[in-house]
């Protein structure tokens, strides 16, 4: 196999590239704003379609694993535009580089295609997203499924066990922890947050093991954003009391309550474990360096 991953400087994306240099030659690249002079080596504008075009074109590459996205659902409401320029159009400038190429397109999508209401949803769940980051994410979904072969995999909330790294969630609560002040969480939907390093190593089954269609990877432990804030404060020795339980804010977009998804189908074809937030913490040191 030789693939072409986007997205390689994200928190997904990083972890991919190495889970998929086991069986395969990977060439990651990180997303490239426009409107900067040039084009870093490593950095592909997903944006311009002729910049996709010569990246992907007569490389032979067998694969593409599209990981780039704009994921935070504020960020596609501040810029709604953008926000479908990456996470649809650019989709669609990819998909036609693969099928001109013969290469098979790996799109990461997310559970927030579903609407939340009547969960759990399996791969042939019809998606209704609520908000604006599902909406675009659904409509590269559409985009990928004109590549054949295709493959989707939706996954949820994503975190990563490092401390320091601004990309995962666990750096902004432990801040705030640190701060010793109480501070509000919200505490009402239900999300199922999964370890970035499971995520990419099931991924990377599904490459491997040539799996098609859509698949659902996500952890199966269930929590809202105050339970994972109170988590991550008994782990570090902080006390769970500083997180206040709050509703969602009004600066937010629009949320899925409950958009558990069934993973039946990744377990029924012998995919790698991906542990639920108390099983990734057990195995997490407890010292900050």
């Amino acid at each position: 196999m030789k693939i072409f991953l986007t997205g390689g400087t994200g928190l997904l994306g990083s972890l991919l590239a190495g889970e998929m240099s086991r069986f395969a030659e990977v060439i990651a690249a990180g997303h490239q704003a426009p409107g900067k002079d040039g084009e870093p080596a490593g950095r592909l504008n997903i944006e311009d379609r002729g910049a996709v075009d010569a990246a992907l074109d007569g490389k032979g590459y067998t694969h593409v694993v599209h990981s780039a996205a704009i994921r935070v659902p504020e960020d596609c409401l501040r810029d709604p535009g953008r926000a479908y320029a990456v996470n649809a159009v650019a989709v669609e400038f990819i998909a036609a580089a693969c099928r001109r190429n013969n290469a098979k397109l790996v799109y990461i999508s997310t559970d927030y295609v579903f609407p939340g209401t009547t969960p759990p949803y399996n791969e042939d769940c019809r998606p209704l997203p609520v908000n604006i980051y599902g909406r675009t994410k659904l409509a590269g979904e559409y985009a990928a499924r004109s590549v054949e072969p295709h493959l989707i995999c939706r996954i949820p909330a994503l975190w990563g066990r490092d401390p320091g790294d601004a990309r995962s969630p666990l750096k902004a609560f432990l801040e705030k922890l640190r701060a010793g002040k109480p501070f509000p969480v919200e505490s009402t939907l239900v999300r199922h947050y999964t370890s970035a390093d499971d995520a990419a190593r099931a991924v990377a089954f599904c490459v491997e093991k040539n799996f098609a269609g859509v698949v659902h990877i996500s952890a199966a432990e269930s929590q809202t954003k105050a339970d994972f804030a109170r988590a991550v404060a008994r782990h570090y020795g902080y006390s769970p009391d500083l997180v206040i339980n709050a509703g969602q804010p009004t600066s937010e977009d629009r949320r899925p309550r409950d958009t558990t998804m069934d993973t039946s189908l990744y377990r029924s074809r012998g995919g790698p474990h991906v542990r639920g937030l108390s099983e990734v913490f057990a195995d997490t040191p407890k010292a900050l360096s």
